[in-house]
């Protein structure tokens, strides 16, 4: 099955324990666990200084140091040497279709992101004792262990055809990462922070009309974000 799960707390070990037959691989490393199937889109790499799972593709690239020339490297590879020369704004450099996340060994730090139209789901869950994050929700609500409850203010908006904030789902404890989203959850602290992101517009040309077209696109629909 292509799609991981993490969580990061005390009791990781036991929420994990019944997804190894769904989600084959994990990593562990202290409190931080990850787990994740198979498939053609999901790639892994890992390295003495981070550990990144990735569903999806980079398309480009704006970095003047770092080049994607070579595609036989994954798109974990390259979220990975991004990060290690671009740490502070990496995610300001890359478009495509994609959602990861990038654990940092050295800094016990947990980075999620979304690529910026939200072409892939990605989730956090708060609960008491851990903080949790997946691909599917589906590995939060069929956890006994895992305690939710409704979100009655956006089940009636549901279901009046109202509209609905971005980040909300159906129970309380379950947001979804937004669009333009990079969400960083810093583990001893068990603190979580954000930023919004923006195009990797560097190096259009304006006056190629495909690559104006693109660029003012791109920038219609962030400013509607």
């Amino acid at each position: 099955m292509t799609d991981f799960f993490g969580l990061i707390g005390k009791e990781a070990s036991e929420i994990g324990r019944d997804l190894i037959n769904e989600l084959s691989n994990s990593c562990h490393i202290g409190a931080f666990r990850c787990y994740y199937g198979v498939g053609f889109d999901l790639s892994v790499y890992e390295d003495d200084s981070v550990f990144v799972v990735s569903l999806g593709y980079l398309s480009s690239c704006g970095s003047r140091t770092y080049s994607m020339s070579n595609y036989e490297y994954s798109c974990a590879y390259n979220l990975a040497h991004l990060y290690s020369t671009h740490s502070d704004d990496f995610y300001d450099l890359v478009d495509g279709n994609f959602s990861f996340c990038i654990f940092d060994k050295i800094k016990k730090k947990t980075i999620l992101a979304r690529d910026k139209m939200g072409s892939r789901p990605l989730f956090v869950c708060f609960q008491e004792d851990y903080f949790l994050f997946c691909s599917n929700q589906k590995f939060l609500l069929n956890n006994d262990l895992v305690k939710v409850s409704l979100d009655n203010e956006t089940m009636a908006n549901y279901l009046a055809l109202r509209h609905q904030q971005a980040d909300k789902t159906f129970f309380n404890e379950i947001k979804r990462v937004t669009p333009f989203c990079v969400l960083f959850y810093e583990n001893d602290l068990r603190e979580l922070t954000y930023r919004k992101y923006s195009f990797s517009d560097r190096g259009l040309a304006p006056f190629n009309p495909i690559q104006d077209f693109k660029l003012k696109l791109e920038q219609a629909i962030k400013r509607c974000w």
